[in-house]
C-alpha cells in the first residue's frame, strides 16, 4: 500500500471509530440520565457501587491488554502468529481468573451480614462482572489487531444493548431487572464477536507470557486510571459509612462532572503518538515539553469556562428532570471544582508513558490514593457528610495536580522561575473559576419558590459568571492566536 492510500485509510479507521466513539458517549449519557430519573437516590447509590464493581473488571488483566498492543505489533513484525495467539488468550484469560477470583469472595460476603443491602443484586452484578472480563478485553484485542471498523460497529452494538435493555428494564421493573438485562446484553454482545471470528474462547494462560504481559501493562494501567480508583474507593467508603442515599448523590455529582473528562482524554490520546514519535527520533526533553505544556495551558483555559457553565446550568436540570436528586446540587458543585484539576493529571500520563515513567507515575498514584482513602474515611469517622467528603475528593485531585507538575518539572530540570511560571499559567484559570462560583453563589440569592423561579436564578448567576468569565475568553482567544 502506498504513502496516500495508507494515510486515506487511517483517516477512515480514525473517522469511524471517533464517530462511534462519540455515538457511544451519547448513549451512555441517555443511559445515565434515564437510570438515575427512575431510581430513587438510595437506590441509585446501590447501583453505583455494583457498577464500580462491574467496571474494576476493566483491570483485572492487571494491565496485560495495555501491553497487548506491543506484544501485537512485535509479533506481526516478526510473523510470529502462534506469540499473538498465546499473548492473546494470556490476557484474556488472566481478566477471567482474576474476575473469577474476586466474584468468590463477593460472592461468600453477599451471604454475611456485611452486606445486608446488596445481597441479591450484588450475586446477579457478580455475573454481569464476569461477562464484563470479556466485553471489556475485546476493544484491546481489536485495536491491537488493527481492526478498527469492526471495533467501532462492537462499541456501538454493546453501547446499544446496554442502553436499551437497561432503560426497558428499569422503566417496567427495577434494579434487579436491569442486572438481569446487562447480562443479556453482555452475551448479546460476546456472542456478536465470537460468531464473526475475532475472538476464542480458549482456556490457554501461560504463566510466563502472563508475568511479561503484566510486569509492561500494571503501571501504565495504575498510573492512568488514578481517579477512577479514587472515586471508586470514595464511593464504597461512603456507602458504608454514610449510607447509600448519600452514595447515591456522590454517584450523581461523579457522572455529571466525568462527562466534562472526555476532553482532556480525547486530547491526552492525540498527542501521545506525537510525543512518542518526537522521542523516537532523538528529540531531547526540553525540545518536547513544548508539546505538553502549551496544550495544557490552553486546555486549562478552556475546561475552566465549560465547567462554571454546568456549576450553574445544573440546578434547572436537577429541578425539571431529577428532582429527586436536587440535595445533591452542591455536592455536584463541589466535584465540578475538583473536575478541573484532573485535567493536569490525564495529560501528564502521556508524557510520562514517553519518558518510560509508569513505574514512578505508579508510585505516585498509590500514594495518593492511600492518602484520599485514609483522609475520607477520617472525615466520615467524624461526622462529616456527603459535601465534607467531596471537598475532600476535591482537594485531593488539587494535591495531585501539584504533585505530578512537580514530577515532571523536575524530571526536565526545568529551574524554579519557570517551574513557578508554569503552575501560575495552568492553574490560575481553576482557581479563578472556583473562586467566581462560590462568590457568584454566595451573593446572587433569591427565592426559590418555585421551579421557574429556580431557572430565573440560574440564569441570572449564569450570566453573571459569564461575565466575569471574559477575561478567561479573551486570554483564551489571545492564546489561540499566538499559537495558530
Amino acid at each position: 500500500m502506498n504513502q496516500k492510500n495508507e494515510s486515506a485509510q487511517i483517516a477512515r479507521e480514525a473517522l469511524s471509530l471517533s464517530l462511534s466513539n462519540y455515538l457511544c458517549r451519547v448513549l451512555y449519557l441517555i443511559r445515565g440520565v434515564g437510570v438515575a430519573a427512575l431510581l430513587q437516590p438510595e437506590v441509585y447509590g446501590i447501583w453505583s457501587v455494583l457498577k464500580n464493581l462491574q467496571d474494576s473488571t476493566a483491570f483485572a488483566n492487571l494491565g496485560a491488554s495495555f501491553a497487548l498492543l506491543r506484544e501485537v505489533a512485535l509479533g506481526r513484525s516478526s510473523d510470529d502468529v502462534a506469540g499473538i495467539q498465546a499473548a492473546q488468550q494470556a490476557a484474556l484469560n488472566l481478566a477471567l481468573l482474576v474476575t473469577a477470583m474476586l466474584a468468590a469472595v463477593l460472592f461468600a460476603l453477599s451471604f454475611t451480614g456485611l452486606m445486608p443491602v446488596l445481597g441479591e443484586p450484588l450475586r446477579i452484578s457478580l455475573v454481569v462482572m464476569l461477562l464484563a472480563s470479556i466485553t471489556y478485553y475485546i476493544p484491546r484485542q481489536l485495536q491491537a489487531q488493527r481492526e478498527f471498523y469492526f471495533q467501532a460497529k462492537y462499541l456501538l452494538l454493546y453501547a446499544f444493548f446496554n442502553t436499551a435493555l437497561s432503560l426497558i428494564a428499569v422503566y417496567f421493573w427495577g434494579l434487579k431487572e436491569m442486572l438481569w438485562a446487562l447480562v443479556i446484553a453482555h452475551l448479546l454482545a460476546v456472542l456478536y464477536v465470537m460468531r464473526h471470528g475475532h475472538i476464542d474462547l480458549r482456556w490457554q494462560l501461560d504463566p510466563a507470557i502472563a508475568r511479561r504481559l503484566v510486569s509492561a501493562g500494571l503501571p501504565v494501567m495504575l498510573g492512568g486510571s488514578l481517579f477512577f480508583f479514587l472515586r471508586a474507593a470514595d464511593q464504597f467508603l461512603i456507602f458504608g459509612l454514610l449510607g447509600s442515599t448519600a452514595a447515591g448523590y456522590y454517584a450523581i455529582s461523579n457522572f455529571v462532572a466525568m462527562t466534562i473528562t472526555q476532553v482532556p482524554i480525547a486530547l491526552a490520546a492525540t498527542l501521545f503518538p506525537r510525543m512518542m514519535e518526537r522521542h523516537s527520533d532523538g528529540a531531547s526533553r526540553q525540545e518536547i515539553e513544548h508539546l505538553f505544556f502549551e496544550p495544557m495551558k490552553l486546555l486549562c483555559i478552556g475546561i475552566p469556562i465549560l465547567l462554571g457553565g454546568t456549576y450553574f446550568a445544573i440546578e434547572p436540570v436537577l429541578v425539571f428532570g431529577l428532582p429527586e436528586y436536587l440535595p445533591a446540587l452542591s455536592v455536584i458543585r463541589i466535584a465540578l471544582i475538583g473536575m478541573f484539576f484532573q485535567t493536569v493529571w490525564s495529560l501528564s500520563h502521556s508524557l510520562l508513558l514517553t519518558f518510560d515513567k509508569q513505574q514512578q507515575q505508579m508510585k505516585l498514584a498509590l500514594g495518593l490514593l492511600v492518602v484520599s482513602v485514609f483522609a475520607v474515611w477520617l472525615v466520615a469517622e467524624r461526622g462529616g457528610d456527603v459535601d465534607d467528603v467531596t471537598w475532600v475528593a476535591a482537594a485531593i485531585s488539587f494535591l495531585s495536580a501539584t504533585v505530578i507538575l512537580l514530577y515532571i518539572s523536575k524530571l526536565l530540570r526545568r529551574e524554579w522561575k519557570p517551574i513557578l511560571a508554569s503552575f501560575w499559567q495552568i492553574l490560575w484559570p481553576g482557581l479563578f473559576t472556583a473562586a467566581a462560583c462560590l462568590a457568584i453563589d454566595h451573593y446572587v440569592a433569591f427565592s426559590l419558590d418555585t421551579a421557574w423561579s429556580a431557572l430565573f436564578v440560574s440564569a441570572t448567576k449564569l450570566a453573571a459568571y459569564l461575565l466575569s468569565a471574559l477575561p478567561l475568553c479573551y486570554y483564551l482567544y489571545r492564546y489561540w492566536r499566538a499559537r495558530q
